[in-house]
């Protein structure tokens, strides 16, 4: 690798870009201060109690690490959570992961599973599907069903914040997502922040990988002591993002700092987006957390499945 544009270290990664090549001390202030720069959008408090949500994968390690770094700069107080889905091989080395982590920077941890909460691993949720003509795509069931147990646990634990491990790979995704589904008030909601005063019971959420590439997340994760689970999961040959991810990747190479301007056209373009009535939140009538309708995704989706 070529020298350090900073000083005379070997490299570890070339941030094309800015045209930067960083050796492992630079490049860490530099991932931190892209953490740091969404943390001070969030305005914290000393004392701030804050749940992580991880996955067991390379975001949720670099969060992890980031987040235990600067707790004592923030006054954080925090607590690792990760929740179990049900993945056939696919799990069982990221929860290892995980609790090796948590342990690792002395942040307290649990692990729940979607059997104990909901009464189905998301394998059998999918075989489910399939013989009901795969009405719900597996990222589909999995993403409703983890984002309603993340709010409802941290809310039981009393958290100010819930933080995940979205990157700026997964904020542009979702942007151009929401663009083709013309889906403008999901947009307006996207941020470092979201959640605000949506509904009591709802926990603010907070990105703090909001600025940093995927990559990024990854050379810092493995200078952390990252080691990587050897599997992936075999559910996303089904998902719509792997297309999208493949192009803006693309786009990335041909056109270095495309992901970087394309997150800010649409930081730029959410406060227009916002409804001027804002938007209506409500309770769920079967389980009575917060739904947009008068009976939650969740709860819809169970009684789907039980049919």
């Amino acid at each position: 690798m070529p020298q350090c544009s900073f000083c005379s270290e070997r490299s570890v990664i070339y941030i094309r870009d800015k045209g930067w090549h960083l050796c492992p001390e630079h490049f860490r202030e530099y991932y931190l201060n892209k953490v740091r720069r969404a943390l001070n959008l969030v305005r914290l408090k000393k004392g701030t109690f804050m749940v992580l949500g991880l996955s067991g994968g390379k975001d949720s390690f670099a969060m992890l690490s980031a987040l235990a770094k600067l707790k004592g700069e923030y006054g954080l107080e925090l607590m690792a959570l990760m929740i179990d889905e049900g993945i056939s091989g696919y799990v069982e080395p990221r929860l290892r992961v995980f609790k090796e982590a948590s342990d690792a920077f002395e942040i307290p941890s649990e692990i729940v599973s979607f059997r104990d909460h909901f009464g189905y691993r998301l394998d059998e949720m999918v075989r489910i599907s399939m013989s009901k003509g795969f009405t719900y795509k597996p990222c589909t069931i999995c993403g409703v069903f983890k984002r309603y147990l993340l709010n409802r646990l941290a809310r039981e634990y009393r958290a100010d914040y819930l933080a995940t491990g979205h990157n700026m790979d997964d904020e542009v995704q979702v942007f151009l997502m929401n663009l083709l589904k013309g889906n403008l008030t999901n947009i307006s909601r996207d941020w470092v922040v979201s959640g605000v005063r949506l509904h009591e019971k709802f926990v603010v959420r907070v990105k703090p990988l909001y600025y940093c590439e995927e990559k990024e997340d990854l050379v810092y994760a493995l200078l952390e002591g990252f080691k990587p689970p050897e599997v992936e999961c075999p559910y996303l040959l089904y998902s719509f993002r792997g297309g999208l991810r493949r192009m803006i990747n693309a786009l990335e190479y041909l056109r270095p700092g495309t992901k970087r301007r394309m997150l800010a056209l649409k930081d730029a373009l959410r406060p227009n987006l916002m409804p001027e009535e804002g938007v209506s939140i409500g309770t769920c009538k079967e389980c009575g957390e917060p739904s947009s309708d008068e009976v939650c995704k969740t709860c819809q989706l169970l009684n789907w499945l039980k049919r």
